[in-house]
């Protein structure tokens, strides 16, 4: 898959030929595992880790757990939300990559923005169906997704 933003940028788009400020040279897993290790040796002993899928499929142990984890109280309130783009008003992150979002360029935050609750996990490629550039990321991120998905707060479902 192609986003129109990066092909306004890259017209030749290529994942391995982004610039290190858009996307993490390592591909973003190693980097998310070294950033685990330093807390969990330098800040908390025992970061969380929420995976994406897991709190899609099932939020209300998620969030439950992870409010537990973190010392605040649980509501139900937590798993749905009014559906409004004024909600990024309040969101802390990168203004570039929400001036992006709001060109209509990128989407990357479209559905949640159109969403009013946690929506189920979409059914995920399989590796042959991958852009011919996406596969070293994946190659390379896998060992480190794996080691961080034991770490995870498992589902009870």
């Amino acid at each position: 898959m192609v986003f129109p933003f990066a092909q306004m940028i890259f017209p030749q788009f290529r994942l391995c030929d982004v610039p290190a400020f858009i996307f993490p040279p390592k591909y973003g897993f190693v980097e998310q595992l070294e950033l685990y290790q330093y807390i969990k040796a330098n800040v908390d002993p025992s970061p969380i880790i929420l995976d994406a899928d897991d709190l899609l499929s099932n939020p209300k142990s998620e969030v439950e757990q992870y409010c537990s984890g973190v010392g605040i109280p649980f509501s139900d309130s937590l798993l749905e939300w009014p559906s409004s783009i004024d909600v990024i008003k309040k969101w802390k992150v990168a203004r570039r990559t929400l001036h992006a979002n709001m060109l209509q360029t990128g989407g990357f935050f479209d559905a949640a923005l159109h969403s009013s609750r946690f929506n189920p996990p979409k059914e995920m490629p399989s590796v042959t169906e991958l852009p011919e550039d996406v596969i070293p990321c994946v190659e390379a991120s896998m060992p480190c997704y794996q080691q961080m998905y034991e770490m995870r707060l498992k589902p009870e479902v």
